[in-house]
This record gives structure tokens, C-alpha cells and sequence, in this order.
């Protein structure tokens, strides 16, 4: 028998052969992965803002960001107010959303790691492509269900007996065509896609929807306006409310009711790759900057709310505020014409990230660059605004849906994500082997703050990664956390409300 004619090739070097297949292999994944970057940068450069369109400037950040995360929630704030306590309920608006800017200063940071600005291409140069599939498929149902939320908002504040049109006049002037138009849910939903919603969503660019951001906020500080000038003309002839009524602090399982609503109060995640691609000469620093303002702003505002709110109606507030001023009165129609601009002109900036994550998963089967052409991009807007228009426009309650939404997407997306993106693709030496991803692509690490360039392998002479790292853990606690109070609490109240 011929033993050399039995052995492998390569065999002959004291078995070799074996690590020839290795490293063949590994040579074949550097490709794969080299390919992968590639489409993935294609994708992006066909879909990518223009640098002249690169002008976003940190006020008209501050805009848009404002608008993005002020929505029709913060009519609920009072109530929380009303579950927590002031105290307890301040200490929670404030520390969520010190989390939450930092959560979305850190979406950026991976942005600048990955040198990608659509979440697909960031999860796979982080964690795989599978997980890019999957956090993409995550900001699409998200975003479509914010969506549909708006417009049946926008139907609840203009259509019935009790929409605006309605409000603003009286008597035989309520029998004009435009009333009697917006009467109906479907026609007034119909009406506002029409005139304001589909334009709008066909804007490329969210810097473009910054004096319709600017808007809105003028409206959310006219909801502010309306209660503390009730609070402030109630004390003077009706006296401040019963000291029993107002509870100041007080620990109760009312937090954890809160949480939930709290926990989604500043989520506008979904868009921060696009606010920081359009930033004029953008930084991690100016972003920042950005953010702080936006978020000052909102916390502020949404402190101030809740406060004034629950002042003045006490145990009495309901979980819409302006339901308790009476749906006749003057003062809750222009409130809710106010909330009704807030939400007319948040669509647009949820409607973006709806798009892009369409685009982005569809680019898995057909070229992204079809996309960039304005035919094809107009139609995909129409589809999508069509899609969010047929269930908008028939159903007025989808609550539970969002309820659960919020509590499970909202932590993934605000918390779970960034902290996990961040940490294998920066600091993959703070995850197990199997999660982190070496990257093959050095030339995206770039300095993230500060001058310090991060990598893989990096484990904390930056002090900003240091920073980053347990920042990103507790993310991950509280992301764990508030979804389990988020669940629980919604299945609590849909277990209770039959009996009610």
C-alpha cells in the first residue's frame, strides 16, 4: 500500500492542509465581509443627503428635535403627576431624560465608529448582518405605528361633534361644507393627508421641516400658556385646590404606572443618524450641544406641564388633560388646535425614519440607488403615506398596540440598541467572544470625542470610552427594567378594564 498516496495535499508539511482550510476560509469571510461594507456604502452614498444639503444648523436641530420628541403624550404628563407625586414624578421626567440625551448622543458616536448614518449598516459592521436585518425591521414597525398613531390623533382632534371645526363655531355656521367635511373621521383623516401630511412626507431632508418644527413648538408652549393661566385664574377666585388632593411626595407603586409613559416621553432615536448626517460641519460635540438644548427644552416644558396641570385639577386630572376643561369650552378647542399642530407636524419627521427603514430593508433584494430617483421616491413616500392612512382613518383606538409598543420597542430602540452597537463595535473586550464583531474596516474608527480614536480591543485608557462602556450598562438595566414595568403595567390595565 502507498501511504503518500493516502495522505492530503498538503499534508506533507506536518499537516497543514487543515490550516490551509482555515485559513482559506478566513480569507473568504474578509471578502464576504469586505463585499457586505461595500453594498453597504453604496447604499449609503445612493441614499446619502448631498453635502450642500448638509447645512442643518444647531438651532434648527434643536427644531426638529424639539418637535420629534414632544408629541400627543405630554397631555399625559399630569397624570403621571397624578400617580407619582410631584416630587417623585419630577425626579423621573429628569432622569429619564438625562438618559435619554445621552442614549442619543450615543447613537451618533456610533455613527461617527461605523461611518454609517442608517441603523441596518451600523447593526451589521457592529453585530452581524442578521442584526442589522433585525434593529432595521425594529425602527420600521416603530415608526409605522407612530404613524398611524398621528393620524388617528389628527382624526380624534378634527372630526365628530367635538372636532375643531365644530369647537370654533356655533349655531348655523357649523353647517358649512368645510364642517361637515371634517364631521367625518375618514374625510377629515382624508382631507389632512392631502394638504399637509403627503407634502410634507415627500421632503427629502428633515432640516426642510424646521419652521414647521418651529410651529409646533409654539404650540406646545401654548398648552403650557393654557394651564398655568387656568391654575393661575382658578387660585385667584376659586382658591387653590385641597392640600389632601395634592400629594407632594409620596412612595407608591404610582411610579411604576408613570414609568411607562415616561420612558417613551423623549424617544426620538429613530432619527438621529439623519438629524447628525445633516448637521453643516457636524461633531459629536455640536450634536451634543444640540441635544442638551432640544432636551432642556422638553424637560423643562414637560416638568412645567405636568406641574401646572396637576395643580389644577388635582385627583381630578384625567389621562388627556384637555378632556378636563370641557368639550364646549373655548379654552380646550384652541388647546387642542395647538396638540393638532404638534401632531400634523411630527408625522413628517416619524415618516422619514418609516421611509428610510423601508428603503433600507427593501435594499436587500433591489438596488438602493433605485430609491434616489424621484419617481421611484415618490412613490414609495405615497405607498407608505397610504399604508398609515388606511388604518388612521377607520380605527380611533389602536391604545393597548402602542401601549405595547412603547414598552418593548420603545426601551429597545432608546437604551438596548445604542448601548449594544456601542459596545462590540468600540469596546467588543465588554461582551462575550460570540457577541463582538472585529471590524476589517480600521479606517472607520475614527476619534470619537475628545481626539481619542476607539476600536476593538480598546478596554479604557480614553476616559471617554470609560464613560461610554458604563453609560451602555446602564442602558441595558434600565431598558430591562422599564420593559418589564411597561408590560406589566399594560397588562394589568387591559386585564382591568372590563370591569370597569
Amino acid at each position: 500500500m502507498r501511504v503518500e498516496d493516502e495522505t492530503p495535499r498538503g499534508s506533507e508539511n506536518g499537516g497543514g492542509g487543515d490550516d490551509d482550510d482555515v485559513d482559506r476560509l478566513d480569507v473568504e469571510l474578509l471578502q464576504q465581509d469586505e463585499e457586505n461594507e461595500a453594498r453597504d456604502s453604496d447604499d449609503d452614498e445612493a441614499l446619502a443627503v448631498s453635502e450642500e444639503d448638509c447645512q442643518a444648523t444647531i438651532a434648527s436641530t434643536v427644531f426638529n428635535l424639539s418637535n420629534n420628541i414632544v408629541g400627543a403624550g405630554i397631555l399625559t404628563l399630569p397624570q403621571c403627576f397624578k400617580q407619582a407625586s410631584i416630587v417623585e414624578g419630577s425626579l423621573l421626567l429628569i432622569g429619564v431624560g438625562v438618559l435619554s440625551g445621552i442614549s442619543l448622543v450615543l447613537i451618533a458616536v456610533c455613527c461617527e465608529a461605523t461611518r454609517c448614518f442608517s441603523f441596518r449598516g451600523m447593526g451589521e459592521r457592529a453585530l452581524g448582518r442578521s442584526f442589522g436585518i433585525a434593529i432595521q425591521t425594529v425602527m420600521f414597525v416603530y415608526t409605522f405605528f407612530s404613524c398611524v398613531s398621528f393620524m388617528i390623533l389628527a382624526g380624534d382632534f378634527f372630526s365628530g361633534k367635538d372636532g375643531i371645526p365644530q369647537g370654533l363655531c356655533s349655531g348655523s355656521q357649523c353647517h358649512s361644507w368645510l364642517a361637515d367635511l371634517f364631521y367625518e373621521r375618514f374625510g377629515a383623516v382624508a382631507t389632512l393627508t392631502l394638504l399637509v401630511l403627503a407634502p410634507l412626507s415627500s421632503l427629502r431632508n428633515l432640516n426642510a421641516l424646521r419652521f414647521t418644527s418651529l410651529l409646533s413648538i409654539v404650540g406646545m408652549f401654548y398648552l403650557l400658556y393654557l394651564l398655568v393661566s387656568s391654575y393661575v385664574e382658578a387660585s385667584r377666585h376659586k382658591g387653590l385646590a385641597p392640600a389632601k388632593e395634592i400629594r407632594v411626595t409620596t412612595l407608591s407603586w404610582g411610579v411604576f404606572s408613570a414609568a411607562p409613559v415616561v420612558n417613551v416621553a423623549f424617544i426620538a432615536h429613530y432619527n438621529v443618524p439623519r438629524f447628525y448626517q445633516e448637521m453643516k460641519e457636524r461633531s459629536i460635540r455640536k450634536f451634543a450641544t444640540a441635544v442638551a438644548l432640544a432636551l432642556g427644552l422638553c424637560g423643562s416644558v414637560y416638568v412645567l406641564v405636568a406641574l401646572f396641570g396637576y395643580l389644577h385639577f388635582g385627583e381630578a386630572t384625567k389621562s388627556d388633560v384637555l378632556e378636563n376643561f370641557g368639550k364646549t369650552s373655548l379654552k380646550g378647542t384652541l388647546g387642542r388646535v395647538a396638540m393638532a399642530a404638534v401632531v400634523l407636524f411630527t408625522y413628517p419627521l416619524a415618516f422619514n425614519s418609516l421611509r428610510a427603514s423601508a428603503i433600507a430593508l427593501l435594499g436587500l433584494c433591489l438596488p438602493a440607488r433605485d430609491f434616489a430617483r424621484r419617481r421611484n421616491f415618490l412613490t414609495l413616500t405615497f405607498a407608505l403615506v397610504a399604508l398609515t392612512f388606511i388604518p388612521g382613518s377607520v380605527l380611533s383606538d389602536i391604545g393597548i398596540v402602542l401601549d405595547y409598543k412603547g414598552a418593548i420597542l420603545g426601551g429597545c430602540i432608546g437604551f438596548a440598541f445604542p448601548a449594544w452597537m456601542f459596545l462590540a463595535r468600540c469596546n467588543p473586550s465588554a461582551l462575550p467572544a460570540r457577541c463582538a464583531k472585529p471590524s476589517t474596516d480600521e479606517s472607520s474608527l475614527q476619534p470619537l470625542v475628545g481626539g481619542h480614536a476607539a476600536g476593538p480591543g480598546f478596554t479604557g485608557s480614553s476616559g471617554e470610552l470609560v464613560f461610554w462602556t458604563r453609560a451602555s450598562f446602564a442602558f441595558f438595566t434600565w431598558a430591562l427594567i422599564s420593559g418589564i414595568m411597561g408590560v406589566a403595567v399594560t397588562t394589568i390595565n387591559l386585564v382591568r378594564a372590563p370591569s370597569h
